[in-house]
């Protein structure tokens, strides 16, 4: 269990930072 809320800990933010930095990039998908 622990592992998994890591790894969900994790890709949040990834996301989150992938967001930040597509969103200046890419205005409107």
């Amino acid at each position: 269990m622990r592992i998994i809320q890591k790894y969900n800990t994790f890709v949040l933010e990834r996301i989150k930072s992938s967001v930040i930095s597509e969103q200046p990039l890419t205005p409107t998908v």
